[in-house]
């Protein structure tokens, strides 16, 4: 339906914290591995993969994805997904 190039879709996921005792998210991590291959699925710790409400609020683990590029391989705006690739469009 949108047409988005497979091959430059990447997700993150939860990779887990281990100085706040926080397990990966492995069930977000495999759901995504039965769409995408190993290498597009990315770990990522708590300032880009998990969701605070405020000191109070809701929070857990959370999960993205973006395309890697644009659709004229130009970058709209700085960013890095992957070390050393240098822009993503987000997915919202």
């Amino acid at each position: 339906m949108y047409k988005l190039p497979s091959d430059r879709l990447y997700a993150t996921y939860f990779g887990g914290d281990e100085v706040l005792g926080l397990p990966a998210d492995e069930e977000a991590r495999d759901i995504w591995l039965q769409f995408l291959p190993a290498n597009r699925v990315l770990p990522f710790g708590c300032k880009d993969n998990f969701w605070e409400m405020g000191d109070q609020g809701p929070c857990g683990p959370c999960t993205g994805e973006a395309v890697q590029g644009t659709s004229t391989g130009q970058c709209r705006e700085p960013g890095q997904l992957i070390p050393g690739v240098a822009c993503k469009d987000n997915l919202w």
